[in-house]
């Protein structure tokens, strides 16, 4: 069975950094969400994007900072997306992690049938 993701956006409750995060999100190690400037607690970001879903898929959130030589990029938390999320409607989604807090909204639909 095929499935189609829609992610909608991303809400910052806490962030990495003591300023801002530079947050940007990967769908099975590709970019689905590209750095998105200073976010901080309270801001929404829309994603906007449409993936197929076979089986499960893992998103990565990120936080950019600095950039080689200066600093690596933090890894904040991951979460799975299952094709069973399938007609459950909005899905809300929490990734926690190395002193972040964010919470990634979505919907898994049927693909259409040709």
């Amino acid at each position: 069975m095929t499935a189609l993701v829609e992610f909608q956006r991303i809400t910052c409750q806490d962030t990495n950094d003591s300023a801002s995060d530079e947050p940007y999100l990967l769908y099975n190690g590709q970019l689905l969400m590209p750095e998105q400037g200073d976010v901080d607690p309270g801001d929404n970001r829309t994603i906007d994007v449409i993936k197929t879903l076979q089986g499960e898929a893992r998103v990565d959130l990120w936080d950019a900072d600095g950039g080689f030589p200066f600093d690596d990029h933090d890894f904040l938390a991951s979460v799975t997306i299952s094709e069973s999320e399938v007609g459950q409607g909005q899905r809300i989604r929490q990734m926690k992690g190395n002193g972040a807090a964010y919470t990634l909204f979505y919907k898994v639909h049927p693909f259409p049938s040709a």
